[in-house]
């Protein structure tokens, strides 16, 4: 095993940005309950409207990861939504949390797409992000 070794994980894949749904959860949290009542709740009441509970665990595990790590930022993300905060405000703070707890998507933010973006490169297309395979020889 190489020593630096970056631990990606394609879990992004089947988890997205998750906005709607991280926006509903933070809707309905408890301030005044543990971590562990609400997702208890969260749970028990399918929140989500999801037809498969090992869907709903994966959010909730992609949640936890994502936020709350810090009780700080979690009451701070339950009170702006619960305060109806608008979508260009709290968008681009739920991507950023999404970003971080993610190292694959974290790599290709700070190293594909901000150095095209501070190329000035309006567009960004799959070959910015895949490198392109050399053709097979004839």
């Amino acid at each position: 095993m190489v020593a630096n070794a970056v631990p990606y994980s394609s879990k992004i894949i089947r988890a997205g940005a998750l906005l709607p749904d991280t926006k509903l959860l933070l809707a309905h949290w408890n301030l005044s309950d543990d971590v562990k009542a609400n997702l208890c709740c969260i749970q028990q009441e399918n929140l989500f409207g999801k037809a498969s509970r090992s869907r709903v665990a994966e959010i909730l595990a992609i949640f936890k990861q994502r936020y709350l790590g810090d009780p700080q930022i979690l009451a701070a993300l339950v009170t702006l939504v619960q305060a109806d905060m608008s979508a260009t405000i709290l968008d681009p703070i739920l991507y950023f949390l999404t970003v971080q707890a993610d190292p694959l998507l974290y790599a290709v933010v700070t190293e594909v797409l901000t150095p095209l973006i501070g190329r000035g490169q309006p567009e960004i297309y799959v070959t910015d992000v895949r490198p392109v395979q050399p053709s097979a020889t004839r």
